[in-house]
């Protein structure tokens, strides 16, 4: 439906004209109905949806009445009336099915299910998208099947199923580009996100920014408001606090425009979290707070739990860590119910040491054991995450290649029967006669090379695409080699991650045993790093790890495994080296560590356990990790910044 000031300019121009236009008194209603919603008079929109609702079923005009109860129930999601837009939604669906409707009863199902997953209920959103789908494949409807395939897509990446939601996406796309409406600024916001979930920033700022563009240019303002949200949340994680400031401004004035609580909500957090990394504290924990509180007010929990979460980060910065460890506790359960791992583990590891600092270890040890299980679940579902992405495109790209190599064999092929053709026609010619033969000859002769020098043109094409076909699985087969290094890596320091350097701890012991040689392993911790974190930020509390990593991989003895334990211990596991040689490394290391320092970052000092089994001794890894981690608190007991050896050597 055009504008109200389009349908005006219509019928005056159509006057003018002399022509009838088809333009009814409720076609101008519904125009205008439109236009206030879309400069930001709520209240006056509703107001004349409502009357013609009312009037649809006095007039038999049954679509103009779903057309009501649609934008109403748009109205209602925008402003965080849930409630009220499932009763619209479910009232045009038990319409459509009275009149059997097929069509309207996808989409009321489709919304509903929208409505399904923003209240975090995943596994009904999808199935209420997959029934929409297939309902509106059955009916030809491709605007509908777009539409749907695009919501799934972010159901899907909120399932951590993200070759899946690509899939969905793209067919979005393909859907768009084949002339359906599709919201492509939504497809585009979604891959953005997708993408953000993959930990790569800038090509999710990329498709968040192209999402933008095209959400700029539609009528309604509102359609750009969580773009900005995405790209404030995006920009806060990779760092970019006063670019997402900007993005939460602007978002915000819309959110404020429109009267939307989940929109000005949401741009509150991302406000917050941005001031937190800004370190303005008091400001961030006051947005915070009211983030908090619209959430509350339309029971959206997990915007509740994110605000609660970042309040306490800004508890723990502004040193109350009592009130960052409840407040931590409090969100928890909703991460936790959500099944939402990375961001439970985030949670975790805030409180580990907390609960640490107040004595309660029973505690500190259950959740630092729960956190090392779903670390390793994170590395094995990216990982499979990136390989399934991989495999798809791969598919996409073999799939594409297949088609284009069939179109130039058919191509050779009508080839070769032209030259076939033409050969039995010169053989007729020399039969009718040699004039005609001689005419009939140079003309076969001219055609024949043309088709010879088309054959020798497809076949080139052809072993082209072949060769092209044959990079991309070398490509493919390289970036696998990658994708398996980085299942053993830690993606923070490039270093072997905890179970690489287990598994290779036990090789290493069941070695030194048959070969009869010493083993040795150094338990190293950065001294003070939760301070490092609170007082400087996660930022740089990385750049340390990544430094302190720099610098002790430089002096790994050759046959010698380092890599990254957990949060900020790293194993060094050596063979072929005693106690005491071992022991004169590790004073070596920290010595390097601490003279390391640069001078915009905090001075770093490692605490180290050493600990070893001299030559032909059974070892137990366990145990040699054991002794080495009790003589690493022993150096931590004495005051840090020092080597201590293990009390027993088998």
């Amino acid at each position: 439906m055009k504008p109200f000031r389009h349908v005006l300019a219509a019928m005056l121009f159509a006057a003018l004209a002399g022509v009838a236009v088809p333009v009814t008194a409720e076609d101008a209603r519904t125009a205008k109905a439109q236009d206030l919603a879309h400069q930001g008079d709520i209240a006056a929109a509703q107001s004349l949806w409502r009357e013609i609702a009312a009037a649809a079923p006095e007039n038999g005009d049954i679509e103009g009445l779903d057309r009501a109860r649609r934008a109403l129930a748009a109205l209602a999601f925008q402003q965080g009336r849930y409630d009220e837009f499932a009763m619209l939604q479910t009232q045009r669906l038990d319409d459509a099915k009275a009149r059997g409707d097929i069509g309207i009863q996808a989409a009321a199902r489709m919304e509903l299910a929208i409505l399904e997953r923003r209240r975090g209920r995943l596994d009904t959103a999808r199935s209420g998208l997959d029934e929409a789908i297939g309902i509106f494949r059955r009916i030809g409807d491709r605007d509908g099947e777009g539409q749907a395939l695009t919501h799934q897509g972010l159901v899907l990446i909120n399932q951590g199923l993200h070759a899946q939601a690509l899939e969905a996406l793209e067919e979005a796309q393909s859907l768009h580009r084949a002339g359906a409406d599709v919201q492509i600024d939504r497809t585009l916001h979604y891959l953005g996100l997708l993408y953000h979930g993959l930990g790569d920033f800038d090509v999710a700022r990329e498709h968040l920014e192209r999402g933008l563009t095209q959400a700029q240019a539609l009528p309604d303002p509102m359609r750009s408001a969580p773009l900005l949200g995405s790209l404030a949340r995006v920009s806060n994680d990779a760092g970019l606090h006063e670019a997402a400031l900007e993005y939460t401004r602007r978002s915000g004035v819309l959110a404020a425009r429109f009267d939307s609580i989940p929109g000005l909500a949401y741009s509150l957090l991302e406000r917050g979290r941005a001031l937190l990394g800004l370190g303005r504290l008091e400001e961030a924990r006051q947005t915070l707070e009211e983030s908090r509180r619209l959430s509350r007010s339309i029971a959206q929990d997990r915007t509740v739990a994110d605000a609660t979460f970042a309040l306490g980060r800004t508890a723990l910065r502004a040193g109350d860590p009592t009130e960052a460890l409840r407040l931590f506790a409090e969100a928890l359960p909703n991460y936790e119910a959500a099944n939402d791992i990375p961001q439970t583990l985030e949670a975790y590891r805030q409180m580990v040491p907390l609960l640490r600092a107040q004595g309660d270890h029973p505690e500190a040890a259950r959740l630092a054991e729960l956190a090392m299980t779903m670390q390793e679940q994170i590395s094995g579902r990216d990982i499979s995450r990136r390989i399934a992405l991989l495999e798809y495109r791969h598919q996409a790209t073999n799939n594409a290649r297949h088609i284009e190599l069939l179109r130039h064999e058919n191509e050779i092929q009508q080839l070769r029967l032209i030259n076939q053709a033409l050969d039995r026609r010169i053989g007729l010619g020399l039969i009718l006669g040699l004039s005609t033969a001689a005419a009939l000859l140079a003309w076969a002769f001219l055609r024949s090379r043309r088709a010879r020098n088309a054959l020798k043109k497809g076949n080139v094409e052809l072993e082209a695409s072949r060769l092209a076909l044959a990079e991309a699985n070398a490509a493919l087969a390289e970036r696998a080699q990658i994708l398996a290094q980085a299942v053993i890596t830690d993606p923070l320091t490039g270093l072997s991650n905890r179970n690489h350097v287990l598994d290779t701890l036990e090789d290493m012991a069941a070695t030194a045993f048959s070969k009869r040689q010493s083993l040795a392993v150094l338990m190293l911790d950065v001294d003070h790093f939760k301070k490092i974190n609170d007082v400087h930020g996660h930022g740089v509390g990385d750049r340390v790890l990544r430094r302190v990593a720099t610098v002790v991989r430089e002096m790994v003895p050759p046959q010698a495994m380092l890599g990254r334990y957990g949060g900020e211990e790293f194993l060094l596991v050596m063979p072929g080296h005693e106690l005491e040689a071992a022991r004169r490394l590790a004073e070596r290391i920290r010595r390097a560590v601490q003279d390391s320092s640069g001078p915009e970052e905090p001075p770093v000092t490692l605490s180290i356990g050493v600990a070893a089994r001299t030559a032909g001794k059974d070892i137990d890894p366990d145990e040699l990790i054991e002794d080495a981690d009790r003589a690493l608190y022993r150096a931590k007991d004495l005051g840090r910044n020092r080597v201590e050896a293990a009390l027993r050597v088998a």
